[in-house]
Formats: C-alpha cells, structure tokens, sequence
C-alpha cells in the first residue's frame, strides 16, 4: 500500500483503470446510442456511403474532358440527353462525348459521368442544348461513391463514446441495432457532519452539500446512472453499513469527504473494511485532489 505522502502522477492513477474490467454489453436501438460505448473494438462499414457518387450542386453532369479549354468566349456546346430525377438511378443514362445529362443537388451521377458544371456557369440554347462557361476538373462538384466510407473501413474508433455524427453514420449504412456496454450504476454518498442538505437551512458551522448534486450531474454527463445516498455523518459504523448498501445497488461508488488523515477522516477505514476490497492508491499529485482513493 503507498502511504498518503508517497503520490502517484495523474497519469499514473489513470492507469489504474485498467485494473477494472468493462461491464456487460447489450442490445440497444442504435437510435438510442447517443453517449453509449460500442461493445465491439471498432465497427466497420458494411458498404460504401455514399452508396453511389453524387452531385453536390445543380446543374449539368459531364464528362469533365468535353468542358476544357471553354470560356464565356467560347463555350462548349453539349447536347441534352435526359434529366435524373430526385431517386432515380443515373445509372439510366451513360455520357457519350459532347453529352450532358440535366442533375440537381443529391442526384447520382450519369456512368462515364466525372464531373458538375453548376446551372450559373450554363446557359439554354434550346431544351436540347446547353453552353457551358467554366470548366470542371474530373470529380468536381462530385461526392464519390465510399469518399465518406468504403465497405469495409472502420467507422468508429474502440472505446469511443458514439456521439450525433456517429449515429448519423449508422443510420447512413443502415445499422439499426447496436451492441453497447451496460450503463455504469454509480452510488454517490457524501460525508461530514459540516453537511446539510441544499434544502435546508444553514446553522451557524453548517455548509450545503455541493458536491452530490455536482457528481450526479458529471456521472450523468459522462453516460453513468447516478444514485445519491444523502449525507453521512463522520461515524465509521454508518458510513460501512452504507457504502455495503451502496455497493451491492451499484457497479462503483463515489464518496466525497473523509479522505483525508484528520481525526475524523473515516473513509479509508470504511473502504478497508469492505468485503474484497483492495487499496490502489491513496494521494494523487493534483490540487484540488490531493488525497483521492482509489
């Protein structure tokens, strides 16, 4: 055991946590992921997203050679095959040179299709023949099929906690369900005979107890169930009786107060008696802080 002056380095009681095994996994709606751990290492893509290369702009889909070389001067005249609707495949038509295919923004591109003249660069000769200004470099105004995904890449690093992009990802490739980690159940009781609840009134000596409504709030944040326990006077046979009831309702527990070496500094003895229980470090070279246990 180290002594409460021999401190540890942040990084060092980091490390620590792996000592501590992962909880169970079980399956959610992926919906429902926002905050949540994937159970897997990493996920991949079972496809490519987008599925299909698609415009980014309205306007003409060409093959990119037909427009070089043109200018408000003298632009390229191509010839109006056809129109890809909103959902329908550009699959349906296939560019020959000197041809251009009517797209809007979304649309999938036409085959030998590379590049999108935007509509303010074109100009309507008549309902079969555009003018084109400007020039487009092959993939221009394009999102290539697999540019965000390709089938098989990993999409979500391990370990991560899936954020909105993450779920938009999933529904993107059509993941529907999700294995994730259960969520933590977190007991957090406070110590100190200084404590009043936040309710009540203040008594000359007395203070409110900030920091069970502050732990429940980061527990919540960091995708944790809280369950606060109240205020425990510093009396070392109800704070036991306590925390063994906090244990068993709960995967961890967190105490405020007592940590420390002062007469009445209770915890360390508490945590000592705990069935099974194992000292990991006591003192941690940070301030606020210095006497955390683990």
């Amino acid at each position: 055991m180290k002594g409460f002056f021999q401190l540890i380095s942040s990084a060092e009681f980091y490390r620590l946590f792996s000592r501590f095994s992962p909880l169970p996994g079980e399956e959610i709606a992926a919906s429902d992921g926002l905050g949540r751990v994937a159970v897997e290492n990493s996920l991949k893509a079972g496809e490519q997203l987008p599925p299909f290369s698609r415009s980014t702009m309205d306007g003409f889909a060409v093959r990119a050679r037909d427009t070089f070389g043109c200018s408000e001067s003298e632009p390229a005249l191509l010839d109006i095959i056809g129109e890809i609707g909103m959902g329908y495949p550009g699959t349906e038509f296939t560019l020959r040179p000197g041809q251009a295919v009517h797209i809007w923004t979304g649309g999938e591109l036409p085959g030998k299709g590379d590049g999108v003249v935007m509509v303010e660069y074109t100009h309507l000769m008549d309902r079969r023949t555009v003018e084109v200004f400007r020039p487009v470099a092959p993939g221009e105004n394009v999102i290539r099929a697999g540019e965000d995904f390709e089938q098989g890449a990993e999409i979500l690093p391990a370990k991560r906690m899936l954020r909105p992009q993450d779920l938009g990802v999933l529904a993107g490739l059509g993941t529907t369900r999700l294995k994730v980690h259960r969520r933590p159940r977190v007991g957090i009781i406070s110590t100190g005979d200084e404590l009043v609840a936040p309710d009540q009134p203040l008594a000359p000596g007395k203070i409110r107890d900030i920091n069970s409504t502050t732990l429940a709030a980061l527990v919540t944040e960091a995708g944790g169930i809280p369950t606060c326990y109240g205020i425990i006077e510093d009396n070392l046979e109800k704070m036991l009786a306590v925390c063994d009831q906090a244990l068993a309702d709960n995967d961890m527990l967190l105490l405020s107060g007592g940590s420390s070496v002062g007469r009445r500094d209770f915890t360390l003895q508490v945590l000592e008696g705990l069935q099974g229980s194992e000292l990991l470090a006591h003192g941690v070279a940070i301030r606020p802080g210095k006497p955390t246990l683990l």
